[in-house]
């Protein structure tokens, strides 16, 4: 039952990441179900709407990897995606012999080191955010956490949504490394 849970909560991040379009974040949290699972025809006994038609570990695996190998894509994260679709290609030619899908695991593968190599990604920009003070409510208050900011996500929208969620905060530093 508690895994089922865990399960649970990790489709529900993962549609949260997608709604904020943070694909990389949402790749992330769908390989921490996909490492539960193990490369064998064992049945899994799961009972989740995201499961329809896949009765074996194998199969739920191989295509938890495609989705998140296409996440990690839309992501710009093809490094991590490589390491997948290694794995993968691993799959097709060691241990169900699947030579066709072993081809365009690694054309996709081919593709993703094409993009590193001709394709230019925003730099992130990582920013320091604490909240201080007793204008907050108690469980974030002095708490402070690091925030990645990636392409079209900078730090100005940031703080118009953190100054429109909260009018009395206080601006008091700003430095760039």
């Amino acid at each position: 039952m508690t895994l089922l849970i865990c399960v649970r909560y990790m489709y529900k991040l993962r549609d949260l990441h997608i709604f904020n379009e943070n694909f990389t974040e949402a790749a992330f949290t769908l390989l921490l179900h996909a490492k539960l699972l193990k490369w064998t025809d064992d049945q899994f006994a799961l009972h989740i709407q995201d499961f329809q038609g896949f009765q074996t570990q194998r199969q739920l695996k191989e295509n938890l990897y495609n989705k998140i190998i296409e996440y990690f894509d839309k992501g710009k994260m093809w490094e991590e995606a490589i390491h997948l679709c290694k794995e993968l290609a691993e799959q097709y030619e060691m241990e169900v012999f699947d030579y066709e899908l072993l081809s365009e695991t690694l054309q996709r593968q081919a593709k993703f080191y094409e993009k590193i190599m001709k394709v230019l990604r925003p730099k992130p920009d990582y920013f320091a955010i604490g909240y201080y003070g007793q204008g907050f409510p108690t469980f974030i208050r002095t708490h402070s956490g690091n925030f990645l900011t990636t392409g079209r996500r900078r730090i100005f929208p940031l703080e118009k949504r953190i100054f429109e969620r909260d009018q009395e905060v206080v601006y008091l530093h700003y430095s760039r490394l």
